[in-house]
């Protein structure tokens, strides 16, 4: 369970960071991490390449099509569900998806969906070490979302986040 509060924090921090990519803040996740009394990381398996594009568009789209065709899960991966938000109508499901062999995740699905109107909607979090392409699609993913959607998305990333720091 903490090298996916791991994943999340990388993933969740993201969101607000890459933003500021161009200014001088430096963030060491695996340095963080590395001193909280688990020792050295340097025997852990750290994937530092980021979300590839197959992965984004596989939990944006190919992961809805598996559940409802009952497929078994994408070879070579494993995706654990972490926490669950509900804000009114709305109910976001957070998972990390992990390659296999990999400790930490490549990638945040938060499933998102709205009971009153029957929206349903997957979104990738890229990994923060993604390309500069698969964030901008993402940014462009959630500036779909207004008005109480994008509350509703705002609140329930935050909430995960604090998941994140209580549980870690």
């Amino acid at each position: 369970m903490k090298n996916i509060r791991k994943g999340l924090f990388v993933a969740l921090c993201s969101l607000s960071l890459h933003a500021h990519a161009q200014s001088s803040v430096v963030l060491d996740i695996d340095a963080a991490f590395a001193n909280r009394g688990q020792g050295s990381n340097t025997n852990r398996t750290i994937d530092t390449s980021g979300t590839t594009i197959e992965e984004y568009n596989y939990l944006t789209k190919g992961y809805q099509i598996q559940i409802e065709s009952g497929l078994d899960m994408k070879k070579g991966y494993t995706l654990k569900f972490f926490a669950n938000h509900f804000s009114g109508q709305r109910d976001m499901k957070f998972y990390a998806l992990r390659r296999e062999g990999r400790e930490y995740p490549c990638a945040i699905l938060i499933i998102y969906q709205n009971a009153q109107s029957g929206f349903l909607d997957y979104i990738c979090v890229p990994h923060y070490r993604s390309r500069d392409t698969l964030w901008a699609a993402y940014f462009a993913k959630i500036q779909t979302y207004s008005g109480e959607g994008a509350i509703a998305l705002t609140w329930g990333v935050t909430k995960a986040m604090a998941y994140f720091a209580q549980n870690n």
